[in-house]
């Protein structure tokens, strides 16, 4: 089974978790820019809206929420959608 098709959907989370819960998203965030800004942009699969509406959902719906980006920051200002996120 890949890793993507298993786990909660994103709806999911933000219907049964409240807004009192705390979000940490942990991952790479240098995509190309494209998956954070394009309905069906991702890679691995078709998402139905851009990452980035998703994003300001979980920002809206939780009061704390953080990105943990692997890379060190020094490399941050090479990524563009890392560029969108900061």
């Amino acid at each position: 089974m890949r890793p993507f098709l298993s786990g909660m959907s994103f709806w999911d989370v933000l219907h049964t978790f409240g807004p009192d819960y705390k979000v940490i998203v942990v991952g790479d965030a240098s995509m190309s820019p494209h998956e954070r800004t394009m309905k069906g942009g991702s890679v691995e699969h078709y998402n139905h809206e851009p990452g980035t509406n998703r994003l300001s959902r979980l920002l809206l719906h939780y009061q704390k929420t953080v990105w943990l980006n692997p890379l060190p920051i020094d490399e941050w200002k090479y990524g563009q959608s890392i560029q969108m996120t900061n």
